[in-house]
């Protein structure tokens, strides 16, 4: 809402290839205008990214190069956006990651292996070590805190 978006025609090369699917995924994806467009301020292009990025994580993240076909920039200037922006594809996936994570460890229901591959992990053991490098805790410790806190 207030961001500029922008339906585009789909290649049939892209259209052929298949995107691993869960319930919750979405039918459908409108891909936000200011990906490719150089003009855009960095907040902006970050925030469309994170968004293209969340949308397809129940599947596991898109690579960048996916991201470059999908949006028609070129990976050099994804690349070159992204280090103007102070980050990198990979630290922006696993802020979008732990963004997605934390509400759902704080609810008790879910259990943690449901996490780990709503946020695209394919083994929960690969979670619980990424969640711990961003965090210092595990999944359960921080469950267990956010519990004693709330």
């Amino acid at each position: 809402f207030g961001s500029p978006i922008l339906a585009f025609p789909i290649s049939r090369r892209l259209m052929i290839r298949t995107i691993p699917r869960r319930e919750r995924d979405v039918s459908w994806v409108v891909i936000p205008s200011n990906l490719a467009d150089p003009l855009v301020p960095a907040a902006d292009f970050l925030g469309s990214l994170r968004h293209l990025v969340r949308i397809y994580l129940p599947g596991g993240h898109p690579g960048l190069e996916s991201v470059s076909e999908v949006t028609g920039a070129s990976l050099r200037t994804l690349q070159r956006r992204l280090g103007a922006a102070g980050t990198s594809y990979s630290e922006l996936v696993d802020e979008v990651r732990l963004e997605a994570a934390l509400p759902l460890l704080e609810d008790p229901t879910v259990p943690v292996n449901e996490i780990a591959f709503g946020v695209g992990y394919s083994r929960p053991a690969h979670f619980t070590r990424a969640f711990k490098r961003w965090t210092g805790v595990t999944p359960s410790t921080y469950r267990a805190n956010a519990a004693a806190l709330g």
